[in-house]
């Protein structure tokens, strides 16, 4: 559960004099000035001075900068009786709150049969009116007051968000507790969202990019599993209004749900005003369905024919389970493997060395299919070099786990990995929509606050252990999208070759 983030950010000044931060900035301007100035008068520094700080050396040969040291503010966390999950976390720079809710009301737990439910439940409850008003209502008093209330569904969750100035607080948690409770799911906006279903599975293969996405879960995963089945223009029709408001009543529950909010507000009336509108929400029977693991097809080529220049490329497997213990030592391998064009050995041989593609990626996530994960590299590159570079990619996977990591490697994985940390955190929004995504997902709650140590304790031995453990080079798939009549040498000679036909747009 990836939805994007709600985020602020601005200086406050809270009177006309210069505030502490930007005496302090101007200091450092003027301190600065004067070093340069000193540098002015007494001459140019000699090259042996130079080459002493460091500053003629290839950027390579430079150590890596100081550490930083950062822990996000922990959230306080409320739990209300019906097992909804509450965390807080307060900031009065700016009179704004946001919110997330996240409910376990997913693609996943879409009937076989109907397809694509989720998500027209989700879009109605929105569009479709809440409370005593209609869609067209809502719309009206939110854009009065500057606010949203959205609605957006994924693989294992809806969320439901709102935004709002502190001053309309009030008004904007009453709209947001009637979408998420009291959806009237009006006819008329259901038959409009399956129009748009239609159209969107009608237009669903027309970029080639996205084709490759969802076709290579199935090559992963299995057509039937829930992670890469696709909606047929049937399961759209198919659907009721009785189907949407029956979705919603079993999935829309608290137990299970968690909401995040961060700003400008009173925590006591905050809360008070939660457990009038929410604490009458009321639980579910705690029942789930099963969820499918789906057959997948044997390692291969798997060829979609498509009359295009450059050819995309996906080369993988099942990759790792979401609570896997390998999960730091593995975050630390993707960045050695395939995060980076310019760093990582995918980026340093198929771009910098070969020139084949711009950017190439490769790596082994939880995700999207928990139970099994996904080790992916992906490439798009001129049809003329579609067999070198997917011979470099395998070469590539494959030496990852017979050459192992060497301890350069490693520090300069591990020093990205925790310099980069504190830039997840651009606000007190995003810190509590991060810690609602990780409870979600099932993580402890000290998670954030042990992420740096875990990462620093990874070893070259853990880096070589998961390579051999995660990235298979005789369980690959490869799945190329493009006009074989060009590339340079013949799919066959990779394996066996399944030809995928899309039967129609958006049919398949």
């Amino acid at each position: 559960m990836r939805p994007s983030a709600l985020s602020t950010s601005a200086h406050s000044i809270s009177n006309p004099s210069i505030s502490a931060r930007t005496r302090s900035a101007l200091f450092g301007v003027i301190a600065l000035t004067l070093a340069l100035a000193g540098c002015v008068a007494t001459g140019s520094r000699s090259k042996s001075a130079i080459a002493d700080d460091g500053m003629s050396k290839h950027p390579q040969q430079l150590p890596p900068p100081a550490e930083l040291i950062y822990t996000p503010p922990a959230p306080e966390i409320v739990k209300f009786d019906n097992g909804l999950t509450v965390y807080l976390l307060e900031d009065h720079e700016l009179p704004l709150v946001t919110g997330r809710l996240l409910v376990r009301a997913g693609y996943i737990y879409d009937p076989v049969d109907k397809l694509a439910l989720a998500s027209l439940t989700g879009s109605t409850m929105r569009s479709g009116g809440a409370g005593s008003l209609t869609g067209d209502q809502i719309d009206e008093a939110l854009e009065f007051v500057a606010a949203s209330v959205e609605v957006g569904v994924d693989y294992e969750g809806a969320f439901v968000d709102f935004s709002t100035l502190t001053k309309d607080l009030d008004q904007v948690l009453g709209l947001f507790s009637d979408v998420l409770l009291r959806p009237q799911f009006d006819q008329g906006k259901i038959d409009l969202g399956k129009q748009q279903g239609m159209v969107a599975i009608r237009r669903r293969f027309d970029d080639p990019g996205n084709m490759a996405r969802l076709k290579f879960r199935a090559v992963v995963y299995g057509d039937d599993n829930p992670y890469s089945r696709l909606s047929r223009p049937h399961h759209v029709e198919s659907m009721t209004r009785d189907d949407l408001v029956g979705f919603h009543r079993q999935y829309y529950v608290p137990n299970g749900a968690i909401l995040g909010i961060s700003g400008d507000f009173d925590r006591d009336k905050l809360v008070a005003d939660l457990h009038t509108l929410l604490d009458g929400w009321s639980k579910g029977d705690g029942w789930m369905p099963e969820i499918p693991e789906g057959d997948p097809p044997p390692p291969g080529v798997y060829y979609i024919e498509r009359d295009l220049s450059q050819t995309i490329v996906r080369i993988g497997h099942s990759g790792m389970p979401r609570h896997s213990d390998d999960q730091d030592a593995v975050e630390v391998m993707n960045r050695i493997y395939g995060i980076g064009t310019f760093t990582s050995r995918l980026g340093t041989e198929v771009r910098s060395n070969r020139g084949l593609a711009y950017s190439v990626f490769g790596a082994v996530f939880d995700s999207p299919d928990p139970r099994h994960g996904m080790a992916l590299a992906l490439v798009q590159t001129r049809a003329n070099a579609t067999g070198e570079t997917i011979s470099v990619m395998e070469q590539i996977t494959r030496e990852m786990t017979t050459d192992p990591a060497t301890q350069e490697e490693l520090d300069n994985a591990k020093n990205q990995l925790i310099n980069s940390f504190i830039f997840g955190f651009s606000s007190r929004a995003s810190i509590v929509e991060r810690r609602v995504e990780l409870a979600f997902d099932g993580f402890p709650d000290d998670y954030l606050e042990t992420y740096l140590d875990r990462i620093r304790a990874v070893t070259v031995e853990d880096v070589t252990r998961v390579a051999a453990k995660y990235l298979r080079g005789d369980d690959l798939r490869i799945l190329v999208v493009g006009d074989r009549s060009q590339f340079d040498q013949p799919l066959e000679s990779f394996g066996p070759v399944t030809e995928i036909t899309v039967n129609g747009p958006g049919q398949q």
